[in-house]
């Protein structure tokens, strides 16, 4: 979705408006979600990763270096990922945001052990009045002393990510979004024969493909569906909670506002299920 006739001034006025409306459809939903302060890490976690869609949208938003298919990838997949885990706990958001809390503190305690070992092995005599032990540790008793914070392996939720998304009902999103965008983030064959490989203009090399560091035109596409993950996470918090606000949704204004400019947005029938 890219137009050399169309100036990029242009394209990041309709990105300046998507990111302000994004904000504004947050806050009008955390607004109008009654709290329950008897549970308040129920709160902090679905809103908090609520909130990581929004920024992860409106950073990418702000980056056109970063719309292409060597760094784009990268935060898309993160946002696929906050939905899934998203999903899974709004099945039983008690017990799970508990859990999420549990395992995230539980790790940053085991960092900070092996931290403090690297410290002492290099001759640190009080590894606990280094500044950034100090720092973690104030962190970690904010929430929870650090002495009782217990240490688990394996993952926070005792599934792997596809048993999340089945159990959540979104296996075809992971099918479709989750698992395509993971060849990026892993660095996989599929991503790097095609982004840091070219052939060989040599027949003698037989078509070998060498590496490559290649330039790429910013496509607002990227940025489409980074609007448009945000717009299923906020329709999946609205329909579990309950909640409902007048806020204009971003997401179809930002597609109206494309239209406008381009003329053409991604079409709904290259993506049998509504997510790539």
């Amino acid at each position: 979705m890219t137009d050399e006739g169309i100036d990029l001034k242009d394209v990041m006025a309709v990105s300046d408006d998507l990111v302000r409306g994004l904000r504004a459809e947050l806050h009008a939903r955390w607004d109008a979600w009654d709290l329950d302060l008897t549970k308040p890490y129920l709160h902090e976690v679905i809103g908090g990763l609520m909130a990581r869609q929004v920024t992860l949208a409106t950073q990418l938003a702000q980056a056109p270096s970063a719309w292409n298919g060597h760094v784009a990838p990268l935060i898309l997949r993160a946002m696929t990922d906050a939905y899934i885990t998203l999903s899974w706990i709004l099945r039983d958001p008690e017990n799970r945001t508990d859990s999420y809390v549990k395992y995230g503190l539980g790790q940053r305690k085991l960092w900070l052990e092996h931290f403090k070992a690297a410290l002492a092995e290099k001759g640190e005599k009080e590894p606990a009045e280094n500044t950034i032990v100090k720092a973690i540790t104030e962190k970690l008793n904010a929430q929870r002393f650090e002495y009782l914070t217990e240490v688990s392996v394996g993952t926070w939720s005792e599934r792997s990510t596809r048993q999340m998304a089945e159990e959540a009902g979104c296996l075809d999103f992971y099918r479709m979004a989750y698992t395509p965008l993971s060849t990026a983030v892993h660095n996989m064959w599929t991503h790097i024969a095609d982004y840091n490989l070219r052939r060989c203009r040599n027949p003698l090399h037989q078509f070998h493909r060498v590496p490559e560091d290649p330039d790429l035109k910013p496509d607002i596409d990227y940025v489409y569906r980074a609007a448009k993950y945000v717009a299923k996470t906020f329709d999946l918090f609205d329909r579990e909670t309950g909640v409902s606000v007048d806020t204009p949704s971003s997401f179809d204004s930002f597609v109206s506002a494309l239209r406008h400019l381009i003329g053409d947005v991604p079409a709904d029938s290259a993506d049998p299920v509504g997510d790539l």
